[in-house]
């Protein structure tokens, strides 16, 4: 009998097969596959790592730290996450040996191009199984710091930076070990506030990721969305300059940062099949449609 392949069915094979994956603007994975003892690498507070594939950052991380009190380490573990597309094998971790407070940070330079009229997402992982307060913070030109802090009860807010800013509170982050995860969409929809444009923009705190072949609906609904300063300063463009890291923390305890990322294509972070993966799965269904047709 004479088998007619319907166009569709090849098709659908030959997309299953390709995908495409928009270059990263930023990305920091604290890769460690440096030699050290046990499961510490690169004992210091540059944190480079052996082969370390950083993007879109300048010079080496830089604070205050003091040998034996407050440091960085590149430790070798990594952000598990559902769904989540994890990178670089690798985490920093900051800690102290000291047993009253320290407050400590470490920032480093970004150097990538404005993002124009392009959306894009800022991505970052955490861990802590300690009652400590934490954040990151990025910087850019003109604009009010953009900043994300974890109270010691685990309290997270979100600030935008302006007075006319939708800032985000009353998430709750997880502080027993496992990773928490924050996304950020910048939507370019300029509001004209004085001498800033606030975008549209959307938040997500430890959401719920579905399958999918790398698509924000994945994400699920927002936590929050609103208004914020993240790229216009009076009407020019601008990147972000510098990310920081921050902690409060005291011996034995530590927290882990893990994957921090710009990206215009959120694929670069969601977990997707892969392409030989689903070619199978197209061809599969192809050999079903034979079979039928017989």
């Amino acid at each position: 009998m004479k088998t007619i392949i319907p166009l569709a069915a090849l098709a659908g094979v030959a997309l299953t097969a390709s995908t495409s994956s928009a270059a990263v603007q930023v990305y920091e994975g604290f890769d460690s596959s440096a030699s050290g003892t046990g499961d510490t690498y690169q004992h210091d507070a540059s944190l480079n790592g052996a082969g370390d594939a950083r993007t879109g950052m300048t010079g080496n991380w830089s604070g205050s730290l003091a040998a034996g009190v407050v440091d960085f380490v590149s430790r070798d573990d990594n952000m598990t996450y559902s769904g989540f597309k994890t990178g670089d094998a690798g985490v920093a971790e900051f800690y102290t040996t000291r047993t009253t407070d320290q407050n400590k940070s470490l920032g480093r330079g970004l150097s990538y191009a404005a993002p124009g009229t392009d959306d894009f997402y800022i991505v970052f992982g955490w861990a802590t199984d300690d009652a400590i307060a934490h954040g990151v913070s990025l910087t850019a030109p003109g604009l009010p710091n953009l900043s994300m802090s974890v109270t010691s009860g685990g309290a997270v807010s979100v600030n935008f930076g302006g007075a006319s800013a939708d800032n985000y509170s009353g998430g709750v982050a997880h502080m027993n070990g496992d990773w928490n995860l924050l996304v950020i969409r910048a939507i370019d929809a300029p509001v004209d506030h004085s001498t800033l444009y606030y975008d549209s923009y959307e938040l997500w705190l430890n959401p719920t990721i579905s399958a999918g072949s790398g698509d924000v609906s994945q994400l699920g609904t927002p936590t929050a969305t609103g208004e914020g300063s993240l790229r216009d300063n009076n009407g020019t463009v601008v990147s972000f300059s510098n990310v920081s890291l921050s902690s409060t923390l005291q011996s034995p305890e530590t927290i882990q940062f893990d994957e921090f990322m710009i990206t215009k294509d959120v694929s670069d972070f969601l977990a997707v099949p892969e392409p030989t993966t689903t070619a199978l799965l197209g061809l599969g269904g192809l050999a079903l449609i034979l079979r039928r047709r017989k």
